[in-house]
C-alpha cells in the first residue's frame, strides 16, 4: 500500500520515472521492515512521512523500536549467497546514494529516512 500511495504521488508531483522506480523500492523496504517487526512483536503501527521537494524525495518512517546505530549493520552485515533477506537497507543505501540514516524519535523509538535526488 506505501508503494502504491508512493508511486501515485509522485506521478502526481511529475517526478521523473527513473526516480520514480527507485522511490517505490525505497518506500516498499523502509515500510516493510518497520511493519514486519512491529507486527511481530504486536506494537504499534509503523507511520510513514513522504516529502517532495525540489529535485528531492524524503521517505521518513517511525517504528516503535529503540533508536540503533542501522548504518553501521549494513556496513557490517554481508548477506550469503543463499540468504533470502538481509540486503534491504544496502539496497536502500545504493539506490540513494547513500542519503539515509536513522535518528532517535521524539515520541520515542526512531525514524529511519531515505532521500531520492534526481
Amino acid at each position: 500500500m506505501a508503494r502504491y500511495h508512493a508511486g501515485r504521488l509522485a506521478l502526481e508531483r511529475g517526478v521523473p520515472e527513473e526516480a520514480r522506480d527507485r522511490i517505490a523500492l525505497v518506500v516498499s523496504e523502509l515500510c516493510t521492515n518497520a511493519l514486519r517487526y512491529a507486527h511481530a512483536l504486536g506494537w504499534p503501527e509503523p507511520r510513514c512521512a513522504l516529502t517532495v521537494g525540489v529535485n528531492r524525495w524524503l521517505t521518513e518512517v517511525w517504528d516503535p523500536f529503540p533508536w540503533q546505530d542501522l548504518r553501521a549493520a549494513v556496513a557490517h552485515d554481508k548477506a550469503g549467497d543463499e540468504e533470502e533477506s538481509g540486503r534491504g537497507l544496502a539496497l536502500v543505501a545504493h539506490l540513494t546514494d547513500n542519503a539515509w540514516g536513522v535518528r532517535p524519535s521524539t515520541r520515542g523509538g526512531k525514524v529511519v529516512w531515505a532521500v531520492v535526488r534526481w
